[in-house]
């Protein structure tokens, strides 16, 4: 799932960090560590 997220954020252009995206997703979907 995430895999898949982190390749949405690329196509979106999200010029971040992977851990910030990473951080970004858990943020936004609320995903237990």
């Amino acid at each position: 799932m995430l895999a898949g997220l982190e390749a949405v954020l690329i196509r979106m252009g999200a010029k971040v960090h992977r851990g910030e995206a990473l951080q970004a997703a858990l943020d936004v979907y609320e995903i237990p560590s």
